[in-house]
């Protein structure tokens, strides 16, 4: 009964739960890199996009570079920067993220087809008018094309949350690589 040889045998039987973790680890991080692929075809769109409007390169491949673009799509490439967005949300566990971006953008969407509907009926008086957008009420007197909700501070979230899963993924590449 050698010492040595039970340590040995003792770490292995500690030790079957973390292999087990690290195995479906592993499996997990390839579908995201796979998922990530995926996203190669929103990018090429989004940048044929820029290139027909003459705009900045918002949607780079590095997700940090695009953390740090100051500058957001016109209309015309929000919806291709929306479904790259989406994609690598969905690819880096930041699904819920996405979703709140989401209902937000669909909320001013309503929102700003409300003022434009209530601007152009002259019939109706603004005055003390609610409206319900998604369980929130709304004083038509306080809409106004200047003040419509914004929903940066959804995308920031969202943007965050993909870049920390991107930089925890690359770790874990890299842990495996050595």
């Amino acid at each position: 009964h050698n010492p040595k040889y039970l340590r040995r045998k003792e770490q292995k039987i500690k030790n079957p739960m973390n292999n087990i973790f690290e195995v479906f680890e592993e499996f997990c991080d390839k579908q995201r890199i796979e998922r990530l692929r995926g996203c190669i075809d929103h990018e090429r769109a989004l940048s044929n996009c820029q290139s027909r409007n003459n705009q900045s390169d918002d949607g780079s491949k590095n997700i940090s570079e695009a953390l740090s673009a100051s500058s957001s799509p016109s209309p015309l490439c929000q919806l291709e920067m929306d479904k790259l967005w989406h994609c690598r949300a969905l690819a880096l566990k930041c699904g819920n993220d996405w979703i709140s971006y989401s209902r937000c953008f669909s909320d001013k969407i309503e929102m700003n087809a409300m003022i434009e509907n209530t601007t152009s009926n002259s019939n109706r008086s603004n005055d003390n008018q609610e409206q319900s957008i998604n369980g929130t009420t709304v004083h038509t007197s306080d809409m106004t094309n200047n003040n419509t909700a914004s929903c940066d501070a959804e995308q920031t979230v969202m943007k965050m949350c993909i870049a920390k899963n991107a930089a925890a993924l690359e770790e874990r590449l890299e842990k495996r690589k050595r």
